[in-house]
């Protein structure tokens, strides 16, 4: 707050034209502060000269919010990598069990499918080999089913040869 002399004097200064104060003129006052400018109330700026500081707060809020955005994609996409990893390292665990059980059922089927092992399985259920074995005169699947070459395949026209085995079983089965 200024003192009232010196507000008494500024109308009167500004009154009379002049442009410096009266206050500054006075020699008791040069001689205590001769080194120091005169010190003035500055006005607040208008609205047109603080409109471009208000551009910089924008970008850097604009850039704040873009570097926000990123790192929250960034913690995302690490996010959704985990959970990947996750489910691969779950997937490979699964596949490796399937994997030996595999194996397991491939060496059963294997073991199961040896003519010896089959030969006794069908001697315990009763069942024996025969003791005259017919082989089966080859047929073409394209002929017609009542032409001559399918009836006669040996080429004996007229004689017709039928064949049966049978076989009894020896354990009263």
């Amino acid at each position: 707050m200024a003192p009232a002399a010196a507000t008494a004097r500024r109308p009167a200064a500004r009154a009379a034209g002049r442009s410096v104060p009266a206050e500054w003129r006075d020699p008791a006052r040069k001689r205590q502060g001769a080194g120091r400018p005169p010190l003035r109330v500055l006005e607040r700026p208008s609205r047109r000269l603080r409109r471009p500081t208000s551009a910089p707060k924008l970008l850097r809020r604009v850039a704040l919010v873009i570097a926000a955005g990123s790192l929250l994609v960034v913690v995302a996409g690490h996010t959704l990598l985990a959970e990947s990893s996750l489910e691969l390292s779950q997937d490979q665990a699964r596949l490796s069990a399937a994997q030996a059980t595999n194996r397991q059922l491939v060496s059963q089927v294997a073991s199961a499918e040896q003519p010896s092992r089959i030969v006794t399985a069908a001697t315990q259920d009763g069942l024996v080999p025969p003791g005259h074995i017919v082989q089966v005169p080859h047929v073409p699947l394209n002929a017609p089913l009542g032409s001559s070459a399918s009836t006669n395949p040996v080429g004996t026209h007229g004689a017709s040869t039928s064949t049966t085995t049978t076989s009894t079983p020896s354990g009263g089965h």
